[in-house]
């Protein structure tokens, strides 16, 4: 029962979340910084997929001003922002219910699809400033703008409507805290690479310009596939954006645009000069469509692993129900209140009276956790992974499954014929699986060995 003091919000439900929907699947669809974010589904008969981000309370940085945003994102109502549906709180935890974007993110989908045309970054790149120019106006700024915050809102390769999922969530991480010794950067608050960070963002001076800043180099990555700026390094890169040493690989009118938003921020574009940029709205012939991206230095710039998901998910499927199952009632057994978290030296001093997950209490020294308490999806993920992992029997397995040639080897052809196979890979090219290929390739003959395969499985990311 929720403890009225520790109220944030009069409007949230106070009912336990699980009341009402049910996990959906085995993993979180995002990293604890952001808040956990689970995939759930409603009990309803004709239940539908929603997003569930769980914030700690504790890890809100500037309260008053986070409570400030989820009460305007709250009537936030547009077709290129994930909608708020409803939002379930009790004395540890905020669970936001939010639109299910499930067609990835947005440098995931140009890179299955191998190939886009000028008007298609066109497109995406519209839909990107409409969303901040509905932020400004709804006063919520957009802290931490990334290629990652936008999905598309399906699977359909041709389909490119995408929404911002992490509005007004920023809060819960980002202070804006950039630490230097000798002009390198050696702390960051901020999530990832610092890539997509404006300027003055590194001297602590953040306005809503500096996402303007971050949509700019967004743009010319969609037609380029490269950063704006270059460096041996990442310090290098980062002094070169605080320097504003732009080298643009663009061509044509766009660049002109491109140019004027990647200023410093006196002089930076604003978003009602974006929209009347000839570019925004002017023909773009047949010869300009064309668009030669590096599509090796586009996948550098994504967060993720892909080929070493795709196999940790087939070698993991490979565990028994059953022990995923105990796994559960383990869990749902600690977790009295309902709240989705628990102890870990609570489940140690559960485990121990129970003989029959021995092999569970093993495997526990091995999670990780920043406070002590872990959700159910990570308890479950981090379990298997171990269990995985000390059985070298089911990643061979795995191995021989796309060695379809039964050759010792894993070919362009071979991965390409078992993941189009898939629902969430039916779009995937030739090309593509080229790529992903040449990352854990290491003596180059197009092809992964089965060391080479070992080596990218435990590699971590």
């Amino acid at each position: 029962m929720l403890n009225l003091s520790n109220l944030w919000f009069a409007w949230s439900k106070q009912s336990k979340l699980k009341d009402r929907y049910e996990i959906e699947g085995r993993k979180s669809l995002g990293p604890s910084k952001y808040g956990l974010v689970i995939k759930y589904r409603e009990k309803k008969k004709d239940g539908q997929i929603r997003t569930v981000r769980v914030v700690p309370k504790t890890k809100v940085i500037n309260q008053s001003r986070f409570k400030q945003e989820v009460n305007q994102l709250r009537y936030l109502n547009h077709e290129n922002i994930t909608r708020l549906i409803e939002l379930f709180e009790d004395d540890k935890n905020l669970y936001f219910v939010l639109e299910y974007c499930d067609g990835g993110s947005l440098f995931e989908k140009i890179l299955l699809r191998y190939h886009l045309k000028q008007s298609e970054a066109r497109y995406l790149f519209q839909q990107i400033i409409n969303c901040l120019n509905i932020a400004h106006r709804s006063a919520i700024c957009q802290r931490d703008l990334r290629p990652e915050s936008f999905h598309f809102i399906n699977k359909d390769i041709n389909n490119l409507d995408i929404k911002l999922i992490d509005l007004g969530f920023q809060l819960i991480y980002v202070d804006d805290y950039i630490k230097k010794s000798n002009n390198q950067i050696i702390d960051t608050s901020r999530q990832g690479k610092l890539y997509f960070t404006a300027p003055e963002i590194f001297n602590g001076k953040l306005t809503e310009k500096s996402e303007i800043w971050a949509s700019g180099v967004i743009l010319h990555v969609l037609l380029t596939g490269e950063l704006p700026f270059d460096g041996k390094d990442e310090n290098e890169i980062y002094q070169n954006i605080q320097d504003n040493t732009i080298q643009l690989k663009t061509k044509g009118i766009v660049s002109d645009l491109i140019e004027k938003i990647l200023q410093p921020q006196e002089n930076r574009f604003q978003i009602f000069q974006i929209q009347k940029h000839k570019w925004m709205t002017q023909q773009i012939s047949e010869e300009e469509e064309i668009l030669d991206i590096n599509f090796s230095k586009l996948k550098s710039l994504t967060q993720s692993n892909f080929l070493q998901k795709i196999m940790r998910g087939y070698v993991a499927d490979q565990v028994k129900q059953g022990f995923a199952e105990n796994l559960r009632i383990v869990f749902d057994q600690l977790d009295i209140t309902g709240s989705g978290f628990i102890k870990i030296d609570s489940i140690q001093k559960s485990l121990e009276k129970h003989q029959e997950f021995e092999e569970i209490l093993k495997l526990l020294k091995y999670v990780q956790t920043e406070d002590g308490t872990i959700n159910y999806l990570d308890f479950m993920n981090q379990i298997l992974e171990k269990r995985v992992f000390v059985d070298e029997e089911r990643i061979y397995k795995t191995f021989k499954m796309f060695d379809l040639n039964n050759k010792g080897k894993i070919s362009n052809e071979n991965l390409w014929e078992i993941l189009s196979k898939l629902e969430n890979y039916k779009y995937i090219t030739k090309e593509y699986c080229s790529l992903l290929i040449s990352e854990v390739d290491r003596d180059q003959d197009g092809e992964i060995e089965y060391l080479e395969f070992i080596d990218m499985f435990f590699k971590r990311v």
